[in-house]
């Protein structure tokens, strides 16, 4: 399963990585939630998206005129458009856009565990989880021919709203010379 865990004091995050249309992403967030119970399930969803994910009639009910007057009326032509693309992705699939998201307000409900709807709040988060450009295994080449720095990480360095100097704050933080390599500039023509 795509979960990658996090520990911050006392508390630990399943963080679960989704695709939007998967029926695979559906099931794998039923499976760990009905395999770590948790206290709480977080799901990124603002409350206008998730009535219009659980609602027939959200379109419907929208009031133009104050999307207008509010400045987001390319907001909303760039929502159609993604909305709609993801229907025809969705059709040819047999997954509704959006599944995984209510399988994850459904499990919890069935568990009876509390849903919160956390969009906006997350987004300033980052997870190193890796990099789907590589070949297989070519990653784990470019570790062991010393090509990375692999070191410790810290859950504030998730959390961390500027990450201007994050590379740099966690390279000086290491023992012995690879802290130097935290005073390198970032052109290395500079150098």
């Amino acid at each position: 399963m795509p979960v990658s865990e996090l520990v911050s004091g006392d508390t630990t995050f399943h963080i679960v990585g989704t695709a939007h249309v998967s029926q695979r992403s559906v099931d794998e967030v039923r499976a760990v939630i009905a395999e770590v119970k948790p206290d709480v399930v977080c799901v990124e969803l603002d409350q206008t998206r998730y009535d219009t994910l659980t609602k027939a009639s959200a379109f419907r009910d929208l009031d133009v005129f104050k999307v207008v007057r509010e400045g987001r009326t390319l907001y909303l032509l760039a929502h159609l458009a993604l909305a709609s693309y993801q229907r025809r992705i969705g059709a040819s699939l047999g997954v509704k856009p959006g599944a995984e998201l209510l399988a994850a307000v459904e499990a919890a409900k069935a568990s009876d565990t509390p849903v919160e709807l956390v969009e906006g709040t997350l987004a300033g988060l980052r997870i190193f989880a890796g990099y789907a450009g590589w070949g297989a295994e070519q990653l784990v080449g470019e570790i062991e021919e010393g090509s990375w720095y692999v070191v410790p990480s810290q859950a504030p360095d998730v959390f961390r709203v500027d990450p201007t100097d994050l590379w740099r704050d966690v390279l000086r933080r290491q023992p012995g010379e690879l802290a130097w390599h935290s005073t390198r500039p970032f052109d290395p023509d500079l150098n």
